[in-house]
C-alpha cells in the first residue's frame, strides 16, 4: 500500500482550481458496460468557492503516490444528506456518457452499422472522436432498419452493443476518460503483476474460485468466477490480472477484471488510518468479455401510420420496390427535422401491388405494420385512407392506443375537460374512456 507519509491523503484534482481538494472518504463501482459511479466526501474548508460552480467540471480522482486514479466527471453535490460528516459536503462523479440516460427518443436508422449508430448518437451530446474509439476484430453488418423507440440513448446503445457482442469499457488518465468499443480481447490492457499475500500491504488478500453452473455448447462448463480483495490501488475495470504466490497452483494466472467496488478513507490524521480496498470480480481470461445485462427489444404491436413523403405519381417506389415514407409515431415535435425513410409493402396485405399503388400521391396516408412487433421490421400493410379498408389486427396486437392515449405515453400532460353538469359529465369522460380501449391503431 502506499505509504502515508508520502500520501497522507486522496485528493481531487479539479478543473479550473489552482490547489487539490482533499477527499476524507469516497466509495466508488465499476464494471464492464456500465457508467461508473464515485461519491466523495469532501471538507468544506477545502473549497474557497461555491461549491455549485463545480458542476459538470472534469477532475482525476488520485488514488495513490504513482498516479493511478480516476478521471470523470462532477455530475453531482449534496450539502446535507445521511451520514455526512460536519463541514463536509459530497461529491458525486461519473463518465461523460452519463447524459445519454437523461433523454428518451424515437427514431428509426436505416442501412446503417451499430459503430456508425453509435458514434452518430455520442456525436449529438457532444463527444468528440478522440474521446471514444472501436477496436472490432469482427465485421458489423449493415442493419437495414434499426428503431429507437422510447428508450434512452445510453439504453439504446447498451442494447445494440449486447445485440453484436460488443462491450464497453473507460480507459482512465490523468486529464481525459476515454471510452472504449471491443468484442475481443485485443483492446484489454494488463496490470502489473499481483501477489497473493493475506499478510502483506501492496497484495491481494483474498481470492476465492467459484464456477457459475451453467453448461455450454458441447457439454464444456462456463468459465471460472472469481472474487477477491486488495489494497492495490491500480487496479482497474476490462484489464488483465497476472496473479502470484496463491496455494491453489492453478490460480496462478490471469485473470480478466471484469467489475470493481473501492472504498477509500484518510479521515485520521496518523497510521493506520489511511484506508483503502477494493473488492473485484473477475473471469478466465480467455472468454471475451460481453455486455453483462439484458436489454430487451421493444416491441411495436398493431398498425402505425405514415404517409408518403417523396415521389412523383406514377414513380413513387424505388428499384427494390420501396417508398419513402414519415411515420407519425416518430414525430418529435415542431421544429424537428422530418425523418423519412423508404419502407417495404407487404405484398401479402396489400395485394395487387398497381391497384395499390394507382392515385397514391405526395401525402396520401398508410399504414406501417411492424412483424411479430420487432421494431426493425416495418413494412407498409395497407392505405388509410376509404380506397382500401385498413388490415386486420390480431387481437393479441391490439394495444390500447388513442390519441390520448400516444400523449400520456410519450409523456405530455394530458388535461380533461368535462362539463360541470351531472347529466354531461359521464357522456364526456365515457368517450375518452371509450377511445382508450384501442382500435390496434396508432393514429
Amino acid at each position: 500500500m502506499f505509504d502515508p507519509a508520502n500520501e497522507p491523503f486522496f485528493r481531487l484534482d479539479v478543473a479550473g482550481l489552482s490547489q487539490p481538494l482533499a477527499v476524507s472518504c469516497f466509495s466508488g463501482h465499476e464494471a464492464l458496460s456500465e457508467l461508473f459511479a464515485f461519491e466523495l466526501d469532501v471538507p468544506s474548508e477545502a473549497l474557497k468557492t461555491d461549491p455549485g460552480g463545480l458542476m459538470y467540471r472534469s477532475c482525476f480522482l488520485r488514488l495513490g503516490a504513482d498516479g493511478q486514479g480516476i478521471h470523470a466527471q462532477i455530475q453531482g453535490i449534496n450539502l446535507r444528506c445521511s451520514g455526512l460528516a460536519r463541514d463536509h459536503f459530497r461529491l458525486f462523479l461519473g463518465p461523460r456518457l452519463g447524459v445519454l440516460a437523461q433523454r428518451l427518443r424515437r427514431r428509426l436508422f436505416q442501412q446503417r452499422t451499430v459503430p456508425g449508430i453509435i458514434a452518430q448518437v455520442l456525436g449529438e451530446h457532444g463527444l468528440r472522436k478522440d474521446e471514444f474509439r472501436f477496436i472490432l476484430k469482427g465485421h458489423c453488418v449493415l442493419r437495414p432498419y434499426c428503431v429507437q423507440f422510447d428508450e434512452s440513448d445510453l439504453r439504446f446503445i447498451q442494447r445494440l452493443c449486447a445485440e453484436e457482442g460488443i462491450h464497453f469499457h473507460f480507459r482512465h488518465s490523468r486529464d481525459n476518460h476515454r471510452l472504449v468499443f471491443a468484442d475481443g480481447l485485443g483492446a484489454l490492457r494488463r496490470s502489473r503483476p499481483a501477489r497473493f499475500c493475506p499478510d502483506e500491504d501492496g497484495a491481494v488478500e483474498d481470492f476465492r474460485v467459484s464456477l457459475s453452473g451453467k453448461v455450454r455448447r458441447g457439454g464444456a462448463r462456463s468459465q471460472e468466477l472469481a472474487q477477491g480483495e486488495s489494497d492495490l490501488p491500480g487496479l482497474q475495470c476490462a484489464s488483465f490480472l497476472p496473479l502470484s504466490g496463491h496455494p491453489c497452483a492453478a490460480w496462478n494466472r490471469l485473470w480478466l477484471l471484469t467489475a470493481l467496488e473501492h472504498r477509500g478513507d484518510s479521515s485520521a490524521l496518523e497510521p493506520p488510518g489511511l484506508f483503502y480496498r477494493n473488492l473485484f470480480s473477475a473471469t478466465s481470461w480467455e472468454v471475451a468479455p460481453r455486455s453483462p445485462g439484458h436489454y430487451p427489444k421493444p416491441r411495436l404491436p398493431g398498425l402505425f401510420r405514415a404517409w408518403v413523403a417523396a415521389g412523383e405519381p406514377g414513380s413513387l417506389v424505388d428499384s427494390q420496390g420501396r417508398l419513402a415514407v414519415q411515420l407519425r409515431v416518430f414525430y418529435q415535435g415542431e421544429g424537428a427535422r422530418p425523418g423519412t425513410c423508404r419502407l417495404p409493402l407487404d405484398r401479402s396485405a396489400v395485394g395487387d401491388v398497381e391497384a395499390f399503388l394507382a392515385g397514391l400521391e405526395l401525402g396520401s396516408p398508410l399504414w406501417v405494420r411492424f412483424a411479430d412487433g420487432d421494431p426493425d421490421r416495418p413494412t407498409i400493410v395497407g392505405r388509410a385512407d376509404t380506397r382500401q379498408p385498413h388490415p386486420a389486427v390480431a387481437d393479441e396486437q391490439r394495444p390500447c392506443t388513442s390519441p390520448a392515449f400516444e400523449l400520456l405515453r410519450a409523456g405530455h400532460p394530458l388535461v380533461l375537460l368535462c362539463a360541470s353538469g351531472s347529466d354531461s359529465q359521464p357522456t364526456a369522460c365515457g368517450r375518452l374512456g371509450r377511445a382508450a380501449g384501442g382500435q390496434g391503431r396508432h393514429s
